[in-house]
């Protein structure tokens, strides 16, 4: 499965039309964004398993964060804690989030 088949599921899962309405943009608009920052969440996992002073951290929190049920990714994203998401985009993006 590559980046594209990823992708594909999660906006087929319902994950666009709930990240809509939990940010009042397009459908459209979600599925863009969540194409546009997939492969750059995927280059900071990268960075972050490689560097060996975030690579305990990191993989505690795929740890912690591996128990979640994705099965239902509309029902994942209405319980999604933004707070903590917002750390993890921050360790993975740091200065390139904007």
């Amino acid at each position: 499965m590559d980046m594209t088949d990823v992708l594909k599921m999660m906006i087929n899962s319902g994950a666009a039309e709930q990240v809509s309405k939990q940010t009042g943009i397009s459908v459209t608009d979600a599925a863009e964004v969540m194409e546009d920052l997939l492969p750059a969440l995927l280059m900071g996992m990268q960075g972050q398993a490689k560097n060996k002073d975030t690579q305990q951290g990191f993989l505690k929190a795929l740890d912690d964060h591996g128990k979640q049920d994705t099965k239902d990714m509309s029902k994942f994203l209405r319980n999604v804690d933004t707070d903590d998401g917002a750390k993890i985009v921050n360790h993975l993006l740091a200065a390139k989030q904007q």
